[in-house]
């Protein structure tokens, strides 16, 4: 999936705190110039043509989130979260989330009805017919959304981090062949071809519903870094497109579809400036 530029759709009526700014580099702006951001109404086109949209927000200085996004539900678990980064993370994700599912669905966020399967995947209800498949990630200062239709959709990214036992997380997350090929790596490429490797296998399992819980030695893909089919041992006969996201130095990102690659196209929703 590689990006591609988008038309321009016309105003929404509501934007619901946050306004978008294509893509076409893995750098995101700290703000925009407001004449350049554009309505979240934007993002319709592509979907209802059958895109893949991911939607990136930076969570650096980001303002608290307008009243009337979150259910009276998030906001008390929101409240009883203690760490700052992980509160942060969860508020910024589910603005973000419902702010574009509002865009696609014609509702209101607070009224988009979110629930979480078996392993906590949030899915849409009651906006069968017109509703996307989604799945959210934040990571460090970065939120992300991927929307499409009719076909599961998985995100994962990772802020870069030191790790301390490479080769422990090695034997944890990598088949015996991936092993063979990351012992055939340099020591200075290995942190990243790790880390590389846990955000794609993770989008996969995101993708099917069941997290990390199944064991990211369960997904096995080719080493190198192009778009592939990944098989899943519970899901033989289905086939992954995989494809690393443009992320910002620092992070690493993939995005997992449920079998060909659609034409991606990638946003930056930043905090509304003006009327």
């Amino acid at each position: 999936m590689s990006p591609r530029r988008r038309s321009v759709a016309t105003p929404s009526e509501h934007d619901y705190g946050l306004r978008l700014l294509p893509v076409t580099e893995p750098v995101l702006r700290p703000q925009a110039e407001p004449s350049r951001l554009l309505p979240l109404a934007a993002i319709r086109p592509d979907f209802d043509a059958g895109a893949v949209l991911v939607i990136f927000l930076a969570l650096g200085g980001l303002p608290a989130a307008p009243a009337g996004i979150l259910t009276v539900d998030e906001e008390a678990r929101a409240r009883r979260l203690v760490a700052p980064p992980v509160k942060r993370g969860f508020i910024a994700g589910r603005w973000l989330l419902r702010s574009a599912l509002a865009a696609l669905t014609g509702a209101e966020p607070q009224s988009l009805e979110l629930r979480a399967a078996a392993h906590g995947k949030l899915f849409l209800t009651g906006h069968e017919r017109s509703g996307p498949c989604f799945n959210l990630t934040h990571s460090g200062d970065l939120a992300a959304v991927a929307l499409v239709r009719d076909r599961r959709v998985g995100i994962d990214i990772e802020a870069a981090r030191a790790l301390t036992d490479r080769a422990l997380l090695a034997r944890r997350i990598l088949g015996a062949r991936e092993r063979t090929w990351f012992e055939t790596l340099p020591e200075s490429a290995r942190e990243a071809a790790l880390l590389a490797a846990w955000t794609r296998k993770e989008a996969v399992l995101k993708a099917m519903g069941t997290g990390i819980s199944d064991g990211l030695r369960s997904v096995e893909m080719p080493p190198d870094d192009s778009e592939q089919a990944v098989v899943h041992e519970a899901e033989p006969s289905v086939a992954w497109s995989v494809s690393q996201l443009p992320v910002p130095p620092g992070y690493y990102g993939t995005i997992a579809l449920e079998r060909e690659a659609r034409r991606l196209t990638i946003w930056q929703a930043q905090p509304a400036v003006g009327p």
